[in-house]
């Protein structure tokens, strides 16, 4: 027992406790873009691989002139980080309701927009997620168990694509495919 309480500690040291700052920019609420810098907390030992629980709520922003700021979702619609290991990484504010206001990364964008919510494991406070997907301004969490059936009901109108999901054809794994591919066909 002292050796997990012991080792989720360093994890949560590990994961917490180093900061680094991107390029990038923010979204106002009036559809203006800010160049700035952002502020994010990465891993200390992998230090590109940015943590995003750290901006789930709130991110700290460098403008151009010096100024620093703390931006919740309330005040941007979003932000744009640029040069990660993953490349460009855009994270949007949405509202979820019973669940609150927070960032979230988006993946895809058109007829279906696709998002990775984030959130601490409940027992070592790891990163984790779940996709989120929205549709005509509805939300819906895709969760391992049971995604089929939940984002079966948004693809419905494209009948191959439907019939490849509901045969098992494509798992959790390849959902963002399934997006893309949903978006690409019905433009």
């Amino acid at each position: 027992m002292r050796k997990i309480i012991l080792l989720s500690i360093f994890y949560l040291f590990v994961n917490n406790c180093y900061s680094k700052e991107y390029p990038g920019e923010y979204f106002t609420n009036s559809n203006d873009t800010i160049r700035c810098m952002i502020n994010v907390k990465v891993n200390i030992i992998y230090k590109d691989l940015i943590n995003p629980l750290s901006c789930k709520y709130s991110v700290k922003i460098i403008e151009i002139e010096g100024g620093k700021k703390k931006l919740t979702p309330h005040q941007i619609k979003g932000f744009r980080i640029e040069n990660t290991s993953e490349g460009v990484m855009i994270f949007e504010s949405v509202t979820i309701e019973n669940k609150g206001t927070f960032f979230v990364q988006k993946l895809e964008e058109g007829e279906i927009t696709l998002y990775k919510y984030f959130y601490p494991h409940g027992y070592d406070y790891s990163v984790q997620f779940h996709y989120l997907v929205k549709k005509e301004n509805e939300y819906c969490f895709l969760h391992l168990f049971g995604f089929r059936k939940a984002l079966s009901k948004y693809i419905k109108d494209n009948e191959e694509i439907y019939q490849s999901l509901t045969n098992k054809e494509y798992n959790y794994k390849n959902i963002q495919e399934v997006i893309e591919l949903y978006n690409n066909t019905n433009d």
